[in-house]
């Protein structure tokens, strides 16, 4: 049997399909949450779910610094940076939250400064005291443990951050930290791992040609390199259960699926032009979460150990993205 081409598997996911519906979880997030930087990378695939209709997040707040009507009117036009009266006149409007998912912030491929992680995450702080906003997810990165020993890092791991990206983070999470002692305000940061299509494979999935194969890594025993993945709409449900968690959240907290992935297997999945290369001496063949914590808080969304799931749900939030202006 041939294999089948990236648009054939585009195809496989059909129009309103959701394999991650949860009707529990969409029954209860109606108004309790909102996600802010939608229009960033990993907040736009995550919001692309919005799309379907089956989807829980259908129905989620999204912000944008400019007035957005994808999926629903009850988006947020609000830039933090002009401070919190976007988001009071929004919930003089539509009502109370009791979470923000704060997905906002810079890469190294959207800014030189990365210290702005920490003021852009300060800014979402400070306008959900004034709002009476209870608990914050912040977006944090497994990039704050740096390369670790090979093993699965817990969140009791220590952090030795290998870049300026890692090191804002941990830097952001100490300043969440004293304001969490400050308030009576509950944040969580979230050490998140790769997310498919966000990922240095998926990501580059269109440059891919036969004649142009994405380069992956093979380690002495033959295999690639072993990272921990996610999809975005099983992000998306992680990120909802969360947000609605009865229970008090840790001050840290992985995400990831229940299993780390080959990359090999992602690329395979997608059908993508690719080649094995001779690892550098450098590179790191395993850099992996432990995510027990996570799965002992909610019942994680299926197929989260699975290059096939994760692959597909890529696909379906890749069918329903549309470009944003960065926020």
């Amino acid at each position: 049997m041939k294999p089948r081409t990236l648009n054939q598997l585009e195809g496989t996911w059909g129009a309103g399909q959701s394999v991650f519906r949860d009707s529990k979880v969409e029954d209860e997030i109606i108004g309790k949450f909102a996600l802010m930087g939608a229009s960033g990378r990993v907040g736009r695939l995550i919001a692309s779910a919005g799309a379907n209709r089956d989807s829980p997040w259908h129905t989620v707040p999204l912000q944008y610094r400019r007035p957005q009507t994808l999926f629903h009117s009850r988006n947020i036009p609000w830039d933090v940076a002009d401070g919190p009266d976007g988001l009071l006149k929004w919930m003089d409007r539509f009502g109370a939250l009791e979470t923000l998912i704060v997905m906002a912030g810079v890469t190294p491929a959207t800014s030189s400064d990365m210290t702005l992680n920490t003021v852009i995450a300060k800014a979402y702080l400070d306008a959900a005291m004034v709002a009476g906003i209870k608990r914050v997810l912040l977006a944090s990165s497994s990039a704050v443990y740096g390369f670790g020993d090979g093993s699965p890092m817990s969140e009791a791991h220590s952090c030795a951050p290998v870049n300026t990206y890692g090191k804002s983070k941990l830097d952001m999470e100490a300043m969440a930290r004293n304001v969490a002692a400050d308030t009576n305000m509950e944040i969580c940061c979230l050490r998140i791992g790769n997310i498919a299509g966000a990922d240095a494979v998926l990501l580059n999935a269109s440059k891919a040609t036969p004649e142009a194969p994405l380069i992956i890594d093979c380690f002495p025993d033959g295999a690639g390199p072993l990272r921990s993945y996610i999809g975005p709409t099983q992000a998306g449900e992680v990120l909802a259960k969360l947000a609605c968690h009865q229970g008090a959240l840790p001050s840290v907290l992985n995400l990831a699926g229940t299993a780390p992935i080959q990359m090999e297997e992602l690329a395979i999945a997608a059908a993508l032009p690719w080649r094995y290369a001779t690892a550098p001496l450098t590179a790191r063949q395993s850099i992996t979460l432990d995510c027990s914590v996570l799965a002992a808080l909610i019942d994680m969304p299926r197929g989260t150990h699975d290059a096939k799931m994760i692959t597909l749900d890529w696909l379906g939030a890749k069918r329903n993205d549309t470009p944003k202006t960065p926020i």
